[in-house]
């Protein structure tokens, strides 16, 4: 059964899949045992990877659009716990910048594979 996905469906969906599958693993860690980039693995990495994949070899997403998309998720994902944490406990996150560049860079290298995999299949298919 084929996916019948318009391009913006499929980077929602991308997004989203990937984000939850990285976030929710992430999130429940508890603060004092989070350390950057290792707690960013879990299911969500290949998650992340096989969604830009997707995006680039079967949507025929941009190179750009799909790095950035499935990219961006990562940093979201950090983001959101700073955010929630230092409202909770302000004192906390107080290194949130290198936090941020940290998620950024390993969001960017996973997504580069996914995209660079999936520019593959999409030259292989002929798309």
């Amino acid at each position: 059964m084929a996916l019948n996905l318009s391009q913006k469906q499929a980077k929602q969906l991308a997004f989203w899949i990937s984000f939850l599958a990285l976030g929710i693993p992430y999130w429940i860690q508890p603060y004092d045992q989070l350390t950057l980039p290792n707690s960013l693995f879990s299911i969500g990495t290949p998650v992340m990877m096989l969604s830009a994949l997707c995006l680039r070899g079967f949507f025929k997403v941009a190179f750009s659009d799909a790095l950035l998309i499935t990219g961006s998720v990562a940093p979201v994902t950090v983001l959101i716990r700073i955010v929630v944490e230092v409202f909770l406990l302000p004192d906390s996150h107080n290194l949130w910048p290198f936090e941020l560049l940290i998620a950024c860079l390993f969001g960017l290298i996973i997504a580069t594979i996914g995209v660079l995999a999936g520019s593959l299949i999409a030259r292989v298919r002929k798309v």
